[in-house]
């Protein structure tokens, strides 16, 4: 009941925040949501990672120890995005950050914070960096453009491949919450168990690989991409972080069970 309690404090702020957005879109549609886009992306979660590295004491070593071990476990899930949305035939370069980029800030963060204290805290950021990072780069790479891959790919079979956008529907961004919140914990866990990694840093790893979309994939794509990208992005953030509430507790009792 306590890991509950501690969860739904981490969380509700989160629904809050969503719910008054909720409240503010019925209310006036063509509500300007450009000043809030651009403080959180741009101020707002640089400053959560920042104050997170400089404030636990976690060592450089450590540091990039665990950056490498998070792009290779988001190298990872990039991979299970794609086959999930060709298959899916959704559109795989706009949504695929929905997969690879996992909510390790402000979710994410503190919920390692709880489950290992200051050192897990710094590991989580550590990890958390390197998604900023991807946010601001491939992220937004992804969400300004469609490849034209007719210069690599001549074969007109090939063009079977090439996927068009479905409208949003509940069944979709159940699938891919799923992709996201259930094979996110089971890929971390095989990258502990493959480095033998052992101790608070994997249990921060394996925490960190079970949090649902990240809310900047949301603010990006409302920035660079068409309004049916974003109509599907914002879903599976916010099926994913339902999803979570029951996800998320198991696998931080697991990383206490056996990564004290």
């Amino acid at each position: 009941m306590e890991l509950y309690l501690k969860l739904f404090e981490v969380l509700f702020p989160v629904f809050f925040i969503v719910g008054i957005g909720f409240l503010l879109g019925k209310k006036n549609p063509n509500f300007d949501t450009s000043f809030i886009t651009s403080y959180a992306g741009n101020f707002g979660t640089p400053a959560l990672v920042i104050f997170s590295l400089t404030s636990t004491g976690v060592t450089f070593d450590i540091f990039a120890e665990y950056f490498i071990y998070a792009l290779i476990l988001l190298s990872s899930f990039a991979l299970i995005g794609l086959v999930f949305l060709i298959l899916m035939k959704k559109d795989y370069i706009r949504e695929l950050p929905t997969f690879f980029l996992p909510n390790t800030g402000n979710m994410g963060i503190p919920i390692c914070l709880f489950a290992y204290g200051k050192l897990g805290m710094g590991v989580a950021a550590a990890i958390s960096s390197l998604v900023i990072l991807l946010h601001f780069t491939a992220n937004i790479f992804l969400a300004k453009r469609k490849f034209d891959f007719s210069i690599i790919a001549k074969s007109p079979s090939f063009y079977t491949i090439i996927l068009t956008m479905k409208v949003f529907s509940l069944r979709d961004s159940i699938i891919t919450s799923i992709g996201r919140v259930i094979l996110g914990p089971i890929v971390g866990f095989f990258i502990i168990k493959f480095f033998n990694l052992s101790g608070f840093a994997a249990g921060v790893l394996l925490i960190q690989s079970s949090m649902p979309s990240a809310i900047l994939c949301y603010l990006v794509a409302s920035m660079y991409s068409p309004k049916k990208n974003v109509d599907n992005i914002s879903s599976t953030i916010v099926v994913s972080t339902l999803m979570s509430l029951v996800t998320v507790p198991i696998t931080v009792f697991i990383a206490l069970k056996y990564f004290a």
